[in-house]
């Protein structure tokens, strides 16, 4: 069985169990049109043209998906549970090559060991835990509604050096357009470990 995080796709039965859940909450396999490959290049385009924000949005899409087949399906906050480490290896991959190592789920882990908060237990991070990296990362503690801009616009279109180090992807997990019923706040901490993205890194 797979262990608590991203499922191995080459597990028939988790693999069977996305498949169906898609199909019934509408990811077929060309992604409402799009396709995966082509997010990823749409991801590829706007990295190396800096636009980070078009990028962070691009990035919330991809995983949104896994989202939306799985929230109402078996009604698991930890929905991300069942991102395949294909996808997040994927989009790190490209977040870190554009930035220089600035940004992306290897550059948290960064952050996360230096705040000493990595290895992590399997249960939720303390609010103090949770305020500490919001901070060294510069997300807002208080997340922003629909009615707001939950983007600093000063950090987009820059270098990546003008930015705090792990700023994006930004607030992962997290549905602006739904006032947060996506992953819950915490699952930064909770990505599988098997996909390298929490190994204890110096």
């Amino acid at each position: 069985m797979a262990s608590r995080g991203c499922y191995n796709l080459a597990d028939v039965a988790d693999g069977e169990r996305f498949k169906a859940a898609s199909e019934r909450w509408g990811e077929t396999a060309d992604w409402g049109g799009a396709g995966l490959p082509q997010r990823l290049i749409d991801l590829e385009q706007a990295l190396a043209q800096q636009r980070w924000i078009d990028a962070d949005q691009i990035t919330q899409i991809l995983f949104d998906h896994y989202r939306q087949a799985h929230w109402a399906e078996f009604g698991e906050n930890d929905s991300h549970q069942l991102i395949p480490c294909y996808l997040p290896t994927a989009v790190d991959g490209l977040w870190t090559d554009y930035s220089q190592g600035h940004f992306g789920l290897t550059a948290q882990a960064k952050v996360l060991a230096d705040l000493e908060l990595l290895p992590t237990e399997d249960q939720p991070p303390s609010p103090q835990q949770t305020l500490s990296f919001f901070q060294a990362v510069s997300w807002p503690e208080r997340l922003p509604d629909r009615s707001e801009n939950p983007y600093q616009p000063a950090y987009d279109s820059v270098s990546p050096e003008q930015v705090p180090k792990g700023h994006y992807p930004y607030y992962m997990g997290y549905s602006f357009s739904t006032y947060g019923s996506g992953y819950n706040t915490s699952w930064r901490w909770f990505l599988d470990p098997t996909c390298g993205f929490n190994s204890k890194v110096r």
